[in-house]
């Protein structure tokens, strides 16, 4: 089973049939926002939004196999295992506690961080993870 449609499958989606909780018509500028994601035209958006934005961190996501569909931009070196460090010590927990659910490459650090990685999808080879 592989993840993901194919470009064919997605051609004529909108951006509310796959990006849930949009905002439109509302203040663009927030103090709170970590990540921005939106829908690749081509590959070339993804790289676009590399040397548009400089400052933050570029992503894609959820395409089939190697096909990046969707792009994201969030802040340069915050990642799930920062994320999950920040949070233990916020509710004063232990690593040893943590349980990480993961479906794709981007998951694997986090998979890695926490005491037990899930994997999702079996075509994810993730021989250091231990697996529940």
């Amino acid at each position: 089973m592989r993840k993901g449609k194919t470009a064919a499958e997605v051609k004529d989606l909108e951006a509310e049939d796959t990006l849930y909780g949009l905002v439109y018509g509302d203040e663009l500028y927030c103090d709170d926002v970590n990540k921005v994601s939106f829908i690749l035209k081509t590959y070339q958006d993804h790289l676009d939004s590399v040397l548009i934005f400089p400052n933050l961190k570029a992503g894609t996501w959820s395409g089939r196999g190697e096909t990046a569909l969707f792009g994201d931009l969030g802040v340069k070196d915050i990642t799930k295992p920062h994320a999950i460090d920040v949070l233990l010590k916020y509710l004063q927990a232990d690593k040893q506690d943590t349980i990480a659910f993961g479906d794709a490459k981007v998951d694997i650090p986090m998979l890695d961080y926490c005491e037990i990685g899930a994997v999702s999808y079996t075509h994810l080879t993730l021989p250091t993870i231990r697996l529940v």
